[in-house]
């Protein structure tokens, strides 16, 4: 089952579901870990190439993700015996994960851009500039793309601690539905 129905989620979603959750795991891990990087450091050259190449991967992914879910609202339909506080919850924290993961992924753009340099897509393609900014411009990009990872990786540790909650508590279907179509 590759598209979602009233019941359960399909492949398609639950794929990118799994990857853009991997994709945006990685790339915090090793955007903390590079800050940190002196100029001799192994990596001071090529993890921010890496980080760069794969952010715009999973912002070639989110864009479609996005219009899968618009054009799927209400699929599957929340499972019945979720309370409408619980329901709004999970959308709510649903909506500001998409919302913190297109700031990362346009604050990460705007700081690598910043001089006028396309982003690269590792060897594949570049991604003009659009904007140049001022050193002042790039550290607020800076501050803004550090505390949206912070909150990304904070609502995304409840969002897997409500599943397994849901899964071992309360033994519904929610995570379940996010592993394979039922």
């Amino acid at each position: 089952m590759l598209t979602d129905t009233t019941k359960s989620y399909g492949w398609l979603s639950i794929g990118l579901h799994w990857i853009t959750a991997v994709l945006t795991l990685g790339l915090f891990a090793v955007g903390l870990y590079m800050v940190d990087l002196g100029y001799y450091d192994a990596g001071y050259y090529e993890l921010p190439r890496w980080h760069i190449g794969w952010g715009l991967v999973l912002g070639a992914l989110m864009l479609p993700r996005l219009v899968w879910r618009l054009a799927h609202r209400g699929k599957p339909e929340p499972l019945p015996q979720h309370s409408k506080p619980i329901r709004w919850v999970s959308k709510s924290v649903q909506s500001l994960l998409y919302l913190l993961i297109f700031i990362m992924i346009g604050s990460g753009y705007l700081i690598t851009t910043a001089k006028g340099d396309p982003a690269q897509l590792f060897d594949w393609a570049e991604i003009p500039a659009t904007v140049q900014l001022s050193s002042a411009w790039v550290d607020r990009m800076g501050e803004l793309h550090l505390y949206a990872g912070w909150a990304i990786m904070i609502l995304a540790s409840l969002h897997s601690v409500a599943a397994l909650l849901h899964h071992f508590w309360f033994r519904d279907n929610t995570l379940k539905r996010m592993l394979k179509p039922q």
